[in-house]
């Protein structure tokens, strides 16, 4: 396409300058009329939305895992007009729709595999400096009849993800039993070792204490303790793992 104009009215080349160093290396692309589309060389994707009013969809979370997609107005769009940005699956940050106004807005989402979480990108959209919450999944695994996730937060530096939240647990049996259950990673890696992810959990008011290590099979937490009591409570976990 070199040498044709694309919607803003400059050809390929000045689309890339005028994208700046965020997106000058990357690979041009236009997907509708008013949006100007580049993926760059690691994978992570740039919309430039140069026309008000418009609606961008991101594609399934499960297709771009580990991939950040940028949403990003031109300095001189109108203010009359939101984009609206929707996804083909999943959900935005448990919403179906986000929206943005102004000139020079940016929303930027990073894909779990599971759905589009909002994030605060950095060093030109780089996904590896990042935070976020999440509700992870959990999976019953030994001794534990009942486990809910509540919301927990992450952070995000170069390879290694730090988690912290809780889960409420019901154990079958107390008395020092062996319990365990598995809690989905906000950032999706493939732990080859038990190594790979270490922290602990605790439930103050249980007296409980355990680790959470590497689960090679699930690619998840998993946390792991005695239970002291078979009665409903929170146990409190914290973390790092390395993203591979």
């Amino acid at each position: 396409m070199s040498g044709e104009s694309n919607r803003f009215g400059l050809t390929d080349a000045q689309q890339l300058v005028s994208d700046s160093d965020y997106v000058r290396k990357g690979a041009y692309f236009q997907s509708l009329p008013g949006v100007a589309v580049t993926r760059m060389g690691n994978g992570d994707w740039h919309y430039t939305v140069g026309t008000a009013g418009l609606t961008v969809t991101l594609p399934d979370p499960a297709d771009e895992v580990g991939h950040l997609h940028t949403v990003k107005h031109a300095s001189d769009i109108s203010n009359s007009g939101a984009t609206k940005i929707v996804t083909a699956a999943a959900t935005l940050d448990g919403s179906a729709t986000h929206s943005m106004a102004g000139a020079n807005a940016v929303r930027a989402y990073f894909s779990t595999g599971d759905a589009w979480r909002a994030t605060s990108a950095v060093s030109g959209g780089n996904a590896e400096v990042n935070s976020g919450t999440y509700t992870p999944s959990v999976s019953l695994s030994t001794n534990v009849t009942v486990a809910n996730s509540q919301a927990a937060q992450w952070m995000r530096v170069g390879k290694a993800v730090t988690v912290s939240g809780g889960v409420n647990v019901k154990a079958t049996a107390a008395a020092g039993t062996q319990s365990e259950v598995e809690v989905a990673l906000p950032v999706a890696s493939v732990l080859a070792s038990t190594i790979h992810l270490a922290g602990g959990v605790n439930a103050q008011g249980a007296n409980e204490a355990g680790i959470a290590y590497a689960d090679v099979v699930s690619n998840r937490a998993r946390l792991r303790w005695l239970s002291q009591t078979s009665a409903t409570h929170t146990m409190w976990f914290n973390f790092t793992y390395r993203v591979v």
